[in-house]
């Protein structure tokens, strides 16, 4: 009886290491043909491979290897949220992974090309400054930072133009008071040219409030 269990508890490591050894064939060969595809950029056909290793394999190194792969396919295709989603995920696995401030120098690039006007996109410049602070925090190497960091004057500008714009609005609806507020917060956030702007602005505010003639 001893001998049976014996033989029956040896089978079954064997056959886990063969099935693990298949698993782990099967996730090379998925892998190669994701990197040839997105060599090739056939984005599409690396994002199915890669995605086979996670089905047969997860959790292994194949799989985390192939993340980033996967990770870029969605940005080039301009699949933010699937790209948003995978280095969510991929972040939580592998909290220290030297993967992740390029991840998030892609992620960030992306809200960068989501951006529209500063009528609609504030949201996402706010989204686009917190993601420039967070590399400019873990890129310790400085080899995304100083790229990224190039997109600050963007955002400053924008930002300038939206003060500008919530302003105009106030006035047009004749609240003075925020208008000027609002025109105030403007000038002094604003650059050399775009303090002109404000200031043209600025004058029938002033007029109506009786503070300027």
């Amino acid at each position: 009886m001893y001998n049976v269990v014996v033989a029956v508890i040896i089978f079954g490591v064997l056959s886990l290491l063969t099935s693990c050894k298949k698993h782990e064939k099967q996730a090379n060969f998925y892998f190669d043909k994701g990197v040839l595809a997105a060599k090739k950029k056939n984005y599409q056909s690396c994002i199915f491979n890669l995605n086979k290793i996670d089905e047969m394999a997860p959790y292994s190194q194949e799989s985390k290897s192939a993340a980033p792969i996967l990770i870029f396919c969605h940005y080039a295709m301009k699949d933010f949220e699937a790209m948003h989603s995978e280095i969510n995920n991929f972040e939580s696995l592998y909290p220290t992974s030297s993967e992740l401030p390029y991840l998030y120098y892609i992620k960030t690039l992306s809200y960068y090309k989501t951006f529209k006007d500063h009528k609609k996109s504030l949201q996402i410049v706010e989204s686009l400054e917190s993601g420039i602070d967070k590399i400019n925090e873990i890129d310790t190497t400085g080899s995304y930072s100083r790229n990224i960091n190039m997109l600050i004057p963007f955002i400053e500008d924008v930002k300038e133009k939206n003060s500008l714009y919530i302003a105009n609005n106030y006035a047009i609806s004749q609240n003075f008071i925020s208008a000027a507020a609002r025109y105030s917060q403007a000038y002094n956030n604003s650059n050399e040219d775009n303090k002109k702007i404000v200031e043209n602005s600025m004058d029938a505010v002033l007029r109506n409030l009786g503070i300027k003639k």
